[in-house]
């Protein structure tokens, strides 16, 4: 867990599936929720991941390739958006809520071949934390998928742009979950979000992440209030 006199969220999963929109409503749900709340958002990869976003963008039709380096490039822009931005955040008794965090490495890494094992060593290694509570949201079925990359209009990076692989890592990120109760510090508490189709309204989504995110907030006001 994060270990701090802050709270931590992660919001993470497959792309397409919604990440952004739900970090939004939870955002706005804990300001409602005490207006003297302080909450930072972050995001992974980081503006300051140059090389990472470069890869992304160049490598279209090669989402297998360089796997090695691209899980060192996201593991050490984590390392640096831990040092810099979550762990003062969290320090300072703050609410943090990461869109994608080291879930993201494990399902997209090894979707291009590098074994899980290997992903959870090396971020041991580099002592990454534990939110205190992670959400991994999927879409209903690989056809909606599809029908969410067309009403984007962007054109898809490395990753993005293979349905094939887009699958992969869904199927990882379903399979930690499975894995995550082995390693209960290192996965932390981690809730899967489904979306069913006809596809979920973002208000019910919302409130599924409430739901479970609940009874951990009010633990941790409760706590933040005794040590105030």
């Amino acid at each position: 867990m994060s270990n701090s006199p802050g709270l931590w969220i992660c919001i993470d999963g497959p792309d397409f599936t919604g990440k952004g929109t739900q970090t939004t409503e939870l955002f706005k749900r804990l300001i409602m929720a005490n207006e003297d709340n302080v909450v930072t958002y972050t995001h992974e990869p980081t503006r300051n991941a140059k090389a990472i976003k470069a890869k992304l963008k160049a490598e279209v039709g090669n989402a297998y390739g360089d796997p090695e380096l691209m899980a060192k490039l996201y593991i050490q822009d984590r390392v640096d958006n831990e040092r810099n931005v979550i762990r003062p955040a969290l320090t300072a008794g703050g609410i943090v809520i990461s869109n994608r965090h080291k879930y993201s490495t494990l399902a997209y890494q090894a979707s291009q071949g590098v074994p899980i094992d290997e992903l959870v060593t090396l971020h041991k290694e580099k002592r990454i934390g534990t939110p205190d509570i992670t959400f991994f949201l999927f879409v209903g079925d690989h056809e909606e998928l599809c029908e969410r990359m067309a009403r984007t209009g962007k054109t898809g990076d490395k990753f993005e742009s293979d349905l094939a692989f887009q699958k992969l890592v869904a199927a990882n990120y379903k399979r930690l979950v499975k894995i995550a109760k082995n390693d209960p510090e290192f996965y932390g508490n981690i809730y899967p979000i489904q979306k069913e189709r006809p596809r979920s309204r973002i208000e019910d989504v919302a409130d599924s992440i409430w739901q479970n995110l609940e009874p951990v907030y009010k633990a941790w006001t409760e706590r933040r209030d005794r040590i105030q």
